[in-house]
C-alpha cells in the first residue's frame, strides 16, 4: 500500500497546499501540468469551476475513501479500479482525476513485484557476471563469471571460468551462500545473509560465518527492508533489499587466536527474475576509532539466461 509520505503528499496536494514544483519535483508525476487549481488555470488558461473549490475536507474525505477501497485488490483489479474511479473523480473534481494516477502510482508499481520471493530455481546453464569496487577510490577491483554446472541436492555448483583469477568450481547452498569453513576447519557452513521464502519484513541471522579464506568470521542479524527497483550495468531490476548489522572477529595464523574485530554492515538486492543478487554492498569497520576499513560494492554487469 502506498506510504505514509505519499498519501501526506496527496492530501496536502488536494487542499491547495503544494506547489508546482513541489508536485512535479516531488511526485515526478504521470501528468506533467501542476495540480494547485491556481498553477493549472495559469497554464491552460481557463477558468476555475465550481468543482476545483470544492471544500479541502471533502477532497480528503474522498482519498482516504478511496484508500480505504483499494486494499487488497490485484494489479488487473487495481488498474480497472482506477481507470473507473479517475473518470468518476474527473467529474466532480477536474484537478483530482489527473492528480489520481501519481497519487496511486507507487500502488501500481509495489502490486507489480511478488510479495514473496521463494527458493531461487536457477537453471543449469545459467550464467551471472560481476565487477566489484571500491567505494571510497571508485577503482574497480576485480570481475568474476559463474556458471551454474549442476544441482546436487541442497547444493548449487558453480564454475568461475579463467580470467582474473584460476578457473575453479565453488559451491554455494539453495539460499545463494557460498559454502565456506574456517582454515583448517572441518565444519562448513553454507547458510548466510538471505533465508527464503522472502517477504519485506522478515528477520534472520547467522553467526560465524567463516571469510572465504578461513582467517575470520561474520556474524549479523539481517532484515528484508523493502522491494526496491535498483539499476546496475545488467539493466534494471525489482529486488528486495537485505540489510544486515553485525560483528567480525580475524584469527591469527600463529596465535590461533581472536586478534582483531570489529563491526560491519551489509546490504543485498535480491532479484527474483535472475534468480540471484545484482547488488551488494560490504562494509567493515575496524581499527581503534572504528572508522572504515574496508568498502566495497558488487554489481551484476550480465546475465545469461537458459
Amino acid at each position: 500500500m502506498a506510504s505514509s509520505i505519499h498519501w501526506a503528499a496527496a492530501l496536502n496536494l488536494a487542499s491547495g497546499k503544494a506547489s508546482c514544483q513541489k508536485w512535479r519535483q516531488g511526485l515526478k508525476v504521470f501528468v506533467s501540468r501542476g495540480i494547485d487549481p491556481d498553477c493549472w488555470r495559469r497554464q491552460q488558461a481557463i477558468p476555475a469551476t465550481r468543482d476545483r473549490r470544492q471544500p479541502a475536507s471533502r477532497r480528503r474525505e474522498e482519498l482516504a475513501g478511496l484508500q480505504s477501497e483499494i486494499e487488497g485488490l490485484s494489479l488487473a483489479v487495481l488498474t480497472d479500479f482506477l481507470l473507473e474511479r479517475i473518470v468518476m473523480m474527473g467529474k466532480s473534481s477536474k484537478f483530482l482525476g489527473g492528480f489520481l494516477l501519481a497519487a496511486f502510482a507507487p500502488l501500481v508499481v509495489r502490486a507489480q513485484l511478488p510479495a514473496v520471493a521463494e527458493l531461487p530455481a536457477p537453471k543449469v546453464g545459467e550464467v551471472w557476471k560481476y565487477r566489484i569496487t571500491d567505494v571510497l577510490t571508485g577503482v574497480e577491483l576485480s570481475h568474476f563469471a559463474e556458471e551454474l554446472v549442476e544441482i546436487r541436492g541442497d547444493r548449487l555448483v558453480f564454475r568461475r571460468p579463467a580470467g582474473e583469477a584460476a578457473a575453479r568450481t565453488v559451491y554455494f547452498g539453495r539460499s545463494l551462500a557460498a559454502c565456506q569453513r574456517l582454515r583448517e576447519g572441518e565444519a562448513e557452513m553454507c547458510d548466510g545473509q538471505l533465508t527464503f521464502p522472502m517477504r519485506v519484513g522478515n528477520k534472520s541471522s547467522y553467526d560465524n560465518r567463516p571469510w572465504r579464506d578461513g582467517d575470520g568470521v561474520n556474524s549479523a542479524e539481517c532484515e528484508v527492508k523493502a522491494m526496491d527497483k535498483v539499476t546496475v550495468p545488467a539493466g534494471t531490476f525489482d529486488a528486495f533489499r537485505v540489510e544486515c548489522e553485525g560483528a567480525w572477529q580475524r584469527m591469527s595464523e600463529l596465535q590461533k587466536a581472536w586478534v582483531n574485530s570489529g563491526r560491519i554492515e551489509e546490504s543485498y538486492w535480491y532479484a527474483p527474475s535472475v534468480n540471484n543478487v545484482v547488488k551488494s554492498t560490504y562494509v567493515m569497520y575496524g581499527g581503534k576509532k572504528g572508522g572504515i576499513y574496508r568498502k566495497t560494492q558488487t554489481e551484476l554487469t550480465e546475465f545469461v539466461a537458459k
